[in-house]
């Protein structure tokens, strides 16, 4: 029988949304890459608000977007592709493993979520997104919490997802 590890409500809850996220991550990439290959970024985000240009010349939205689009060329769409695909799968299959309590989940998890960080720091200096600070700040949210659930099995000596106890260090 498959048994979930014993997590907090939180914990699991941000699984969740990780899981969640990540397939729409998948999603979106995937659609990328099937209807947007090959066009600037800045088109695609042109053809996302072409409605709402059409109701109003002055609209705000429009407004915030259109000098950032600007600087977005067909680079753009190919790392935003790769980005929410990669970042996508890793984030379903690693919180699954987490939600089972695979031991060898938790430091993967952070030193992955780590590495993306410092990318996105690096694209983040050249670009300067908002958007994508946004992101990393959720994942130092989510590395606190996986780190907190660690802490708490090593500590517990709580049950393994193989029925092995965790013993403390």
């Amino acid at each position: 029988m498959i048994h979930i590890g014993q997590h907090t409500k939180s914990f699991r809850l941000v699984m969740l949304v990780r899981i969640g996220y990540g397939a729409l991550r998948v999603i979106l990439g995937l659609t990328l890459l099937k209807f947007f290959m090959g066009q600037p970024f800045s088109d695609i985000l042109f053809k996302l608000m072409e409605h709402e240009l059409m109701e109003d010349k002055q609209d705000i939205l429009f407004s915030l977007f259109k000098p950032l689009a600007a600087h977005m060329h067909y680079g753009v769409t190919y790392f935003v592709a790769g980005y929410l695909l990669f970042w996508g799968i890793m984030d379903i299959f690693l919180s699954i493993q987490l939600l089972f309590n695979r031991m060898w989940a938790y430091p993967v998890s952070i030193i992955l979520i780590y590495f993306f960080i410092a990318y996105e720091l690096f694209r983040v200096s050249f670009t300067h997104s908002k958007i994508l600070v946004v992101v990393i700040v959720w994942d130092l949210i989510v590395i606190w919490f996986i780190r907190r659930e660690q802490q708490k099995i090593l500590k517990h000596q709580l049950p393994t997802s193989d029925g092995d106890m965790v013993k403390s260090i």
